[in-house]
């Protein structure tokens, strides 16, 4: 019998990649033929960042690998059992820049270590003002320098980080533009094949020799909407050889100008397009986004392997989302043939505040996710990676789906104590409405949107030098936040109080914005981030993924002949009479499952069939 220790090298090397960090590590000690492959896979992806990351559960029979992508330099692990973080800025510091001299000493002790690294990221804002750290990154460029190694990547998400290095004379395959970047630094290196363009309405985008054009297969413009299209003015313009050989691309729809859309759509060689992010939506709602998706050639898209949609504009009304995602769902049906990935985000307003408030027909969103997409999505010869970034943001709009989940949802241990912290949370505080310019009281689905946003923090890729094409590539990171003063998302506090509100009186609080609040301060203050939140929000969605998987049974005691009655239909054969007999896990004759992986608000679902055919999940959290 072949043991592992036999097996060819190329085969090892296939099978760890699938091993997170700290396996790999004790897999490397155990014999000398796993530790050069070990080694290798430990070295190539490097990533530092402040927060500690989520880690597979390795008990679960089907892991989703979410930690295996990198080796990961952070801090302390929160203690989240016991609702603990750590928040000792030094001190975490202070253990980051400890890994990382530990990290340089062993590629100078080792010069052939260097030589496994391809790709570099420093992910956050909380590492500009401290020099040792400066000082450690500085070292680490110097020796990629002095080795004269090329890399794919050394990319820092923070611009006032990255402003402090000179990165111009690494070999890289990535560049980032941005308003400290020298552009014939960038344009003198050949071995460039992917520009991402930063936020700069005023930057240097100067014109870019031909020469480039030929090498460039990837070019990440902003996601703001004026820096985008001053890019395409002072650059692509002048220069449209620099879109010949693109395979990634991200396309801003301009909502002022639609003789602009078409001019740059005809620049664009769509038939090599492998990767795309479209950024679309306007003032006028769904009508933009009908008439401006219908730009883009769909029959010339067929090699699309990665598709992100994203809205790029609030809409004031439940129906204006669902006709926005109806919408899309119209392109992506187009060209789903060769598709591998797919990510959706909305914009929805702060608090979810839609004017037409928080009612809607929540029915038709699910609707909308766990039946037409999955059908849609079963029409790809491949297997999907479905990211959702802000799904359950969306559905929290919907304050009868929040109520539910509140006060009617899981029964688990976990979720009761963690939805009653929540339920206690909203008697005793109240938000500021922008729209009415005043306080008011929270209700469900204010204080789930509050976590949803939080929770789709937990993704990076959801960053200025990032976009959305490639959500996968990180590990989820462990937020942690204070529920009365949303840091990142708003600058103005929720108001705490010591009082129930309904001992208030009858009518919505103040309406200055620096009306001080009580001094008290509720139980889940304390607890700053919660194991229980995540956990008690994918309970909520388990129902959503066992409608896409089938599994949904609803009333099991009825006859098929009563079921079939209920969705009206007597031609059994041509309507997949079996799907409505049974919800029994495998595919049907209406759908076929073709999706490999979900992830929701930063929620992975890992699916897939059991030996008879049955479909399963395990999930992240």
């Amino acid at each position: 019998m072949v043991g592992l220790i036999d097996i060819p090298l190329s085969i090892k090397r296939e099978i760890i990649q699938y091993l997170p960090q700290q396996s790999l590590l004790n897999l490397s000690l155990t014999n000398y033929e796993f530790y050069e492959p070990c080694i290798q896979q430990l070295y190539k992806h490097i990533l530092i960042q402040y927060d500690p990351i989520v880690k597979s559960n390795v008990n679960e029979r089907l892991t989703d690998f979410v930690d295996s992508n990198q080796s990961v330099i952070y801090a302390l692990n929160h203690d989240l059992d016991d609702g603990k973080v750590f928040e000792d800025h030094e001190t975490r510091l202070k253990l980051i820049n400890l890994r990382l001299s530990i990290l340089i000493e062993s590629l100078k002790f080792n010069t052939k270590l260097i030589e496994n690294i391809q790709e570099v990221s420093i992910i956050g804002n909380k590492f500009a003002d401290n020099i040792v750290f400066l000082n450690h990154i500085q070292e680490l460029v110097y020796l990629f320098e002095e080795n004269q190694i090329s890399l794919d990547k050394f990319f820092i998400s923070d611009h006032n980080l990255r402003s402090s290095f000179d990165l111009s004379k690494l070999n890289l395959k990535t560049r980032v533009i941005d308003s400290s970047t020298v552009v014939q630094d960038i344009i003198d290196v050949e071995l460039t094949e992917e520009l991402v363009v930063e936020s700069v309405p005023d930057g240097p985008y100067t014109s870019i020799p031909l020469y480039a054009s030929s090498q460039l297969t990837s070019l990440i413009l902003p996601n703001d909407y004026e820096s985008y299209w001053t890019f395409v003015e002072k650059v692509i313009y002048p220069n449209p050889q620099l879109l010949s050989s693109l395979k990634s691309f991200k396309f801003y729809f301009n909502y002022q100008d639609i003789t602009q859309n078409i001019k740059l759509i005809t620049l664009v060689n769509w038939t090599k397009i492998e990767c795309l992010e479209v950024w679309i939506g306007g003032p006028n709602n769904d009508e933009d986004v009908l008439s401006f998706i219908k730009l883009i050639p769909a029959d010339r898209c067929q090699k699309i392997r990665k598709l992100s949609m994203v809205q790029s504009f609030d809409y004031s009304t439940h129906k204006s989302n669902e006709v926005f995602d109806l919408a899309i769902f119209s392109f992506i049906k187009s060209v789903v043939s060769n598709l591998h990935y797919l990510s959706i985000e909305h914009s929805i307003p702060l608090f979810g505040d839609f004017e037409d408030g928080f009612e809607g027909n929540h029915l038709r969103i699910l609707k909308l996710y766990d039946s037409i997409l999955p059908g849609i999505l079963s029409s790809s010869k491949y297997k999907v990676d479905l990211y959702l970034t802000n799904f359950f943001t969306s559905l929290a709009s919907y304050e009868q789906s929040m109520n539910t989940l509140l006060w009617n949802g899981c029964k688990c241990s976990q979720c009761h104590v963690t939805l009653g912290l929540i339920d206690d949370f909203l008697m005793y505080h109240k938000y500021y409405s922008i729209p009415l310019k005043r306080y008011r009281d929270l209700n469900s689905s204010n204080i789930f949107n509050i976590v949803a946003t939080k929770l789709s923090s937990r993704m990076i890729g959801k960053d200025e030098v990032f976009s959305n094409l490639n959500l996968g590539h990180y590990p989820l990171r462990q937020v942690s936040w204070d529920f009365h003063n949303l840091s990142g998302l708003h600058e103005i506090p929720i108001k705490c109080y010591s009082t129930k509100l309904v001992d208030h009186g009858e009518f919505d609080g103040e309406d200055a914005i620096n009306d001080q609040s009580d001094s008290y301060r509720c139980k889940i203050n304390s607890y700053h981030y919660l194991k229980g939140v995540p956990i008690s929000i994918s309970h909520s969605l388990d129902s959503l993924i066992g409608t896409i998987l089938n599994l949904n049974r609803g009333n099991a005691e009825k006859r098929f002949d009563e079921d079939l009655n209920e969705h009206k239909t007597t031609n059994y054969e041509a309507e997949g009479y079996e799907a409505y007999i049974l919800n029994d896990g495998g595919d049907s004759e209406l759908m076929r499952l073709n999706i490999n992986r979900i992830s929701i608000n930063g929620i992975i679902y890992t699916l897939d069939k059991e030996l008879n055919g049955t479909h399963y999940f395990e999930k992240c959290v």
